[in-house]
């Protein structure tokens, strides 16, 4: 099973990655759209503005390779903002769709 972490270069990724790896995985880091179709499961870390991480992933190519990724049915798991980029519409730092 291959675990991904994502960077949007601005988030946790030391202390998830290294929370994955202490219970015997060896994760990943996202940082393309590519690598995503390479993982059975992401982590989409919770640290930052969520319009910030809105803009990077959609101008990275991200964006629509998380909602493939969510149609095969393959698990996310969104911590804090990672979770609150799925809703409608985002207010913090501007409005985000």
């Amino acid at each position: 099973m291959k675990i991904g972490i994502l960077d949007y270069e601005a988030c946790n990724l030391s202390s998830i990655y290294y929370s994955i790896h202490r219970m015997g995985y060896d994760p990943t880091i996202i940082n393309t759209a590519k690598e995503i179709k390479q993982i059975d499961k992401l982590i989409i870390p919770g640290v930052g503005s969520a319009k910030h991480c809105l803009d990077y992933i959609k101008k990275n190519g991200i964006f629509y390779e998380i909602n493939e990724f969510l149609n095969f049915d393959k698990p996310i798991l969104g911590i804090c903002l990672g979770l609150q980029i799925f809703s409608k519409n985002l207010y913090e730092h501007g409005n985000s769709e």
